[in-house]
């Protein structure tokens, strides 16, 4: 198999991490470590010689900054080490300084319990894609990003567990919430607000409800150029129970529930790369 040479842009830099005990400490991505069992025999497409083989860097927890970095690969691998019982997320960003598009792609054939499967995402410029996982066992994860030809890019990872799992989020803007395990839990009555940067185009939020309960969501964007906000409603199986676009005057919908549990409210940002602020609050119907 034929690999091309490329531009890619990535790196081992030091970073600070929040522990779940609330403390910062300072993490560090290790030196590459080996291949994986079964990559092909990569070669140069000009001149035929056999290239190395593709090493993965492993991730500490927390945000990373990825600058550019002159590759031979346009393909890069990363890892992450999970332990059993947890749940974790990982979000990745394409930064607008990058001159292209690229895919990301999950791989768990070190995971064995969880088979040999690819889950693979678009990762357009100024965007961010989200994956999640729940470890039965102590593993390693694979993250493959492939870029382009001949292009530079600029990545960002942000590892972290699930809410249930002990996640820290920021009181003011409830982040990280980019997928369900990580919805920031609210409370009946009280209004929260928030903001969508370029890299953040969605949050979720939860809140526990029990059967035959009645709930009016009443949501309201900020005046802002090109955004369209949309809510949507799920249950705890992220089954879809309504969904609404929020303007700058009012959005609302009103829910009976007929389930036990948590409800997830997703607001996504339709238009990826803008910019918007909201505010919203539940409150019961007496």
């Amino acid at each position: 198999m034929k690999h091309r040479l490329g531009i890619f842009a990535l790196i081992s830099i030091t970073i600070s991490a929040c522990a779940t005990d609330g403390k910062v400490r300072p993490t560090v991505i290790s030196q590459p470590t080996g291949p994986l069992p079964g990559d092909p025999v990569l070669t140069d497409d000009s001149t035929g010689e056999t290239l190395a083989p593709i090493l993965r860097n492993k991730l500490a927890f927390g945000q990373t900054e990825i600058p550019f970095s002159d590759e031979k690969y346009n393909i890069k691998r990363h890892s992450l080490l999970v332990s059993a019982g947890t749940s974790y997320s990982i979000d990745i960003s394409n930064h607008e300084d990058s001159s292209s598009a690229a895919t990301a792609s999950m791989r768990t054939e070190l995971c064995p319990e969880a088979g040999s499967g690819n889950l693979t995402k678009d990762l357009p410029r100024i965007s961010t894609r989200t994956f999640e996982y729940a470890a039965t066992q102590d593993c390693e994860l694979i993250f493959d990003i492939n870029g382009v030809h001949g292009q530079t890019h600029k990545l960002q990872f942000h590892a972290h567990t699930s809410v249930a799992d002990g996640l820290l989020q920021d009181r003011v803007s409830h982040e990280p919430n980019n997928s369900p395990n990580s919805a920031y839990p609210v409370n009946p009555g009280v209004r929260y607000t928030s903001s969508m940067r370029q890299y953040d185009s969605t949050d979720y939020y939860s809140l526990k409800v029990k059967s035959g309960q009645t709930f009016t969501i009443s949501a309201i964007e900020q005046p802002s150029n090109n955004s369209s906000l949309q809510l949507e409603l799920f249950d705890s199986s992220l089954n879809l129970l309504d969904q609404k676009n929020v303007e700058s005057t009012s959005g609302e919908i009103t829910l009976s529930t007929t389930f036990k549990g948590l409800m997830l409210l997703k607001f996504h940002q339709k238009a990826e790369g803008t910019e918007s602020a909201y505010s919203f609050s539940v409150v019961p119907v007496r």
